[in-house]
């Protein structure tokens, strides 16, 4: 999920404050991945590892 919208500044719009919202995984849900496929390995079709958990970053940048 990526947002992004600009804020005008003073009347005569020559500069703006633009919001950027990235969020990955927002609702922090468990994503297994690395499923071990070896029938010799005593984890054979068990999940090795996640993927990485809820991540959120803000940006903003000032145009003039």
């Amino acid at each position: 999920f990526v947002k992004g919208f600009p804020i005008p500044i003073g009347r005569a719009e020559k500069a703006n404050l633009q919001v950027r919202v990235e969020a990955f995984n927002l609702f922090n849900r468990i994503n297994i991945s690395g499923i071990s496929s070896s029938l010799s390995s005593g984890n054979f079709a068990h999940a090795t590892s996640a993927y990485p958990m809820r991540t959120l970053q803000l940006a903003l940048k000032f145009v003039f």
